[in-house]
């Protein structure tokens, strides 16, 4: 094993099953480590380091990074870069700057060669619809990206999808169509990959698979 695949391999594992803002600090910082030791995924790094600082709500320093993530990137690399950017400048109020990057995601991941990856573009454009207010318009989007995941075999993306559906449902005041996805939420955040026999879901989203189950969107939004 390189002495950089290491750092690289647990920063992925805080990044994918953490919950606390520590873990993504810390996941920032062993990226950083690998980049720093000439990891050969130093562009992906850099794109994971901007999804950790998403995930801290410091979007200024995510798009930073992004940015740093696209040089040089292939149309694949900076589709997946552009849909996540979307998310930051969203959650900036920069809704046309999102809009902007969502459809270059679109357009530079087709859905005829990049299926799964197309179909999660598909739901970051309905949770820009959800903030913007488009509630009816983002429930139909999440369906088509729901489906089309399901079709795949990214479970992870599925039950991140999956959750943001069930809570746009709810919203809507679709109340038995909510508790039935957040119900298939819940078995899929138990679910085992059998390839590693891990979980598809943390208990962060066991959690709010239940919260949406018994409240719907409201508890799930509760402190």
């Amino acid at each position: 094993m390189a002495k950089h695949d290491a750092p690289y391999a647990e920063a992925e594992r805080l990044r994918i099953n953490g919950s606390a803002a520590e873990d993504f600090r810390e996941a920032i910082r062993l990226y950083q480590q690998y980049i720093e030791l000439g990891g050969p995924g130093k562009r992906a790094a850099h794109h994971m380091i901007g999804v950790c600082y998403q995930r801290l709500h410091e979007y200024d320093e995510a798009t930073e990074y992004y940015l740093i993530a696209q040089e040089g990137a292939s149309d694949y690399e900076r589709g997946n870069i552009e849909r996540d950017m979307a998310e930051s400048y969203g959650a900036l109020g920069e809704y046309e700057l999102a809009e902007i990057s969502l459809a270059t995601s679109l357009g530079l991941l087709p859905y005829e060669q990049y299926p799964e990856e197309h179909a999660a573009s598909l739901g970051f454009l309905a949770r820009l619809q959800l903030r913007r207010g488009q509630i009816a318009e983002a429930v139909e989007t999440f369906a088509d990206a729901d489906q089309r995941l399901h079709a795949g075999s990214n479970r992870h993306t599925e039950l991140y999808n999956k959750l943001h559906y069930a809570a746009a449902l709810s919203r809507k005041g679709s109340k038995i169509k909510a508790r039935h996805v957040a119900f298939e939420c819940l078995k899929l955040s138990f679910a085992k990959n059998p390839a590693t026999g891990r979980r598809y879901g943390s208990r962060q989203h066991h959690l709010r698979a239940l919260a949406l189950l018994v409240g719907g969107h409201r508890l799930e939004s509760s402190p």
